[in-house]
């Protein structure tokens, strides 16, 4: 380690083969020349929860742009926060120094911007979703129509026999949703699958009423999150839709 004095004002630096590495500077910041880690193994922590409602968090903070007042930072424009705004939101990230001034830890904020990205991304999907939904619903009256018309002819008349599976009713919803199906008279099995989005199976509902009936879905009988549902007859896969659980 080398002290030193010069027009950037650094304290300290240290150096590896010959080579400048790591500066401490004497106006409260540091820098590593080819990128910095800090320690994050699951070893050093403990209480480990999902960070809540990031998106409400991050609304409320404040981006501002700014120049140091301090002559030998002061030309670069800088982003960033103003520690005392930020401490009122999140204030495990903002610590009061040694000379009453306040620090921000920006790499916890990351964590924060993270969740708020996978939030909002849901709230996506469920927009889409409701778009989707609205779509189907201008539709359903003429296409269920001409689906169900098809499925209950004549006996006496040739018909081509259909599996049908609809959009569940409510979607999104909290406590229970219905989904219809029409399964063909001469089917032998009918099962409707329930997904998580990794793909794996998290409820089996087993059809045992040929023809137009429902199934329900209760909150309590899956998690919050979004599900894709199919309907399987006779091994075979008919339709696959997706459902939404709030809670």
């Amino acid at each position: 380690m080398t002290k030193v004095n010069n027009t950037q004002a650094c304290a300290y630096h240290l150096r590896l083969s010959g080579i400048d590495k790591f500066y401490v500077c004497a106006a409260g910041y540091a820098w590593a020349i080819g990128g910095h880690f800090l320690g994050s193994d699951s070893i050093f922590k403990q209480n480990i929860k999902t960070i809540e409602n990031p998106l409400n968090k991050i609304k409320l903070l404040r981006g501002v742009e700014y120049n140091f007042k301090d002559e030998a930072l002061a030309k670069e424009r800088r982003l960033g926060f103003i520690a005392q705004e930020v401490e009122k939101i999140l204030p495990g990230v903002v610590k009061t120094m040694y000379d009453s001034t306040k620090a921000i830890s920006y790499t916890d904020i990351i964590g924060l911007l993270v969740e708020g990205i996978k939030e909002q991304q849901q709230e996506i999907e469920i927009l889409k979703l409701e778009l989707e939904n609205l779509q189907y619903t201008i539709n359903e009256c003429c296409e269920t129509a001409n689906i169900r018309k098809s499925a209950k002819k004549s006996d006496n008349e040739e018909q081509e026999q259909l599996s049908f599976l609809e959009q569940n009713i409510p979607n999104p919803f909290n406590e229970s949703s219905k989904i219809r199906y029409i399964i063909n008279e001469n089917a032998v099995t009918a099962k409707i699958f329930i997904f998580n989005l990794q793909g794996q199976l998290q409820l089996t509902k087993d059809i045992t009423n040929i023809g137009e009936g429902s199934i329900t879905i209760n909150a309590s009988e899956l998690e919050a999150g979004m599900y894709v549902y199919s309907l399987i007859v006779d091994g075979k896969e008919i339709d696959t839709k997706k459902l939404i659980l709030t809670k």
